[in-house]
């Protein structure tokens, strides 16, 4: 847009400061939206794990993961900020009858903090916002049984229990990014299961 460009460190082409010169694009605005996002933290992890022998031990773990902020396509849209997990574990792993039998599982509890959800938006342009949070409970297990030499019996199953914690009003403040939890009628409120 626009002729005589010079790029700046935001990685749009800034205008020509002279109107007469200027070339329409699409009807796209003569403007530097000049956008970025910074933020920073750890993502530390523990772990401590008791053998009861050779074979079957317990382990508890806390653990903390994030995904990056960023800007949208859509220079109207506000960035958009981390999102971050944090896990509590209790587990176990075990082998039984000479290793023949092997039974692993956990139960865990997973807080999830400005979920990052993605959808299309007009012209085809993915928008990226904060939801609220939500916490995920769950047990999960499997199981590996080699009842001989010639036959091997394996199964696991999951269980789920994710919900939001906070309402979802569907809108970010415009300048932080961060998802409004008060409003009237949320489109998701809280407790509301995530699919």
């Amino acid at each position: 847009y626009g002729l005589g460009w010079s790029s700046s460190g935001s990685g749009e082409a800034q205008c020509d400061p002279d109107p007469a010169n200027w070339v329409e694009y699409k009807g796209a605005p003569c403007t530097n939206l000049d956008k970025g996002i910074q933020e920073d933290g750890t993502t530390p992890r523990f772990n401590v794990t008791y053998n009861f022998d050779d074979s079957r031990l317990m382990y508890v773990t806390y653990s903390e993961g994030s995904r990056p902020g960023g800007i949208n396509r859509r220079g109207t849209f506000p960035p958009f900020k981390a999102d971050f997990l944090k896990n509590y574990e209790i587990g176990w792993k075990t082998s039984w009858a000479n290793n023949r039998f092997r039974f692993n599982g956990a139960i865990f509890r997973l807080d999830w903090e400005d979920i990052q959800f993605s959808y299309l938006g007009q012209s085809g342009l993915t928008e990226i916002k904060n939801a609220n949070d939500a916490r995920v409970k769950g047990i999960e297990a499997d199981f590996n049984w080699q009842v001989s030499g010639a036959f091997n019996l394996n199964g696991g199953f999951t269980y789920l229990d994710p919900e939001l914690v906070e309402n979802y009003c569907g809108t970010v403040d415009p300048v932080s990014g961060a998802p409004i939890t008060d409003c009237a009628a949320p489109l998701a409120p809280a407790g509301t299961g995530l699919t």
